[in-house]
């Protein structure tokens, strides 16, 4: 048992400086990486740091910040490419507000899609940032109710009602 406390000690001690290169080396290509162009955020809250090395690319182009969430938008397929938001202990809340109707999105630059377009589709309109994520605030829950928020799925997906 000796033995593999000391073996352990000694792979641990030489094992500090590759990591601590490892970090300072993963450091400076986050930093390099950094959109230096400055993006306004609509919310307060994360409005002094650009998060935008965190998100995915985008093959349109069409990147949406909303307050709550951002998303890339692909006019021609009526669809978001991705979804992204932050999600924190304190956000989750169970306060139940009235489920708001679907609205087309007025950041989208042209047209969002339709929530009538899944009328006797055999689809639902299932949320890519989940409304139940959003009960911090009325504003945020109604937020996610933009068309641009959702996509085709099979009802048998879909876990629970809001």
């Amino acid at each position: 048992m000796f033995g593999v406390t000391k073996f352990t000690n000694i792979i641990l001690k030489n094992m500090k400086m590759p990591i601590f290169i490892l970090f300072i080396f993963l450091e400076l290509i986050v930093s390099s990486c950094k959109n230096k162009k400055e993006i306004k955020e609509n919310n307060p809250i994360y409005s002094k740091i650009d998060f935008n090395f965190l998100l995915p690319l985008s093959k349109t182009g069409q990147i949406i910040h909303h307050k709550y969430y951002t998303l890339s938008y692909s006019e021609k397929d009526e669809q978001a490419e991705w979804v992204a938001y932050w999600l924190n202990r304190k956000d989750i809340v169970y306060i139940k507000y009235k489920r708001p109707h679907f609205v087309n999105d007025p950041m989208v630059e042209e047209e969002s899609a339709n929530w009538k377009n899944y009328i006797s589709s055999g689809y639902e309109r299932g949320h890519l940032c989940p409304a139940g994520d959003r009960k911090f605030s009325k504003e945020a829950f109604e937020e996610t109710f933009y068309t641009s928020n959702i996509a085709p799925q099979k009802k048998k997906f879909i876990p629970f009602k809001l």
